[in-house]
């Protein structure tokens, strides 16, 4: 709709959408590729009809641009976060009454189903490096000797159960 002083839309200050009153559209400084220009013109004029001002469509392109940033950089952030395949969880410390072959286990750093040749060489290597003579604790050295004695055994009951 042309205003009625003859210049340009109605409420686009004189200028017209299409590039008509000059050789450049927007600002004296930026040529648009007419291509792009073509193309946001009809898709301002699908969206909002064909009372499309320059300041609403450089407002759109100005807001995708900065939602495209934005997705990137959650993307980026995405990618490079850690890998973590699933919660582990954790030994609580401290020692229970009775040791069982998960703890026996976590002291000397094995699987629970450990073989002799395994326990053996892990038993002699904690030992190694807490033992009561090199600066070690008694307490440390007998629990790592319990723990050795644990997963030894065939059965984790400790003899009373019959399976």
């Amino acid at each position: 709709m042309v205003h009625p002083g003859g210049k340009g839309e109605v409420g686009d200050g004189g200028s017209r959408i299409d590039g008509g009153g000059g050789g450049v559209w927007g600002d004296g400084d930026v040529q648009i590729n007419p291509a792009a220009k073509k193309a946001a013109t009809w898709f301002m004029s699908v969206i909002l009809g064909d009372q499309v001002s320059a300041v609403m469509l450089s407002a759109v392109v100005a807001v995708s641009a900065f939602s495209g940033r934005s997705l990137l950089l959650a993307w980026q952030a995405f990618k490079a976060r850690p890998v973590t395949p699933y919660p582990r969880r954790f030994y609580k410390g401290g020692f229970q009454q009775v040791m069982t072959r998960r703890e026996a286990a976590l002291i000397l750093g094995l699987r629970e189903r450990a073989v002799t040749e395994k326990i053996k060489e892990a038993h002699r290597r904690v030992m190694v490096a807490n033992h009561p003579d090199a600066g070690g604790s008694h307490y440390l050295a007998s629990k790592i000797n319990e723990a050795k004695e644990t997963l030894m055994r065939k059965t984790g009951g400790g003899g009373t159960s019959a399976f």
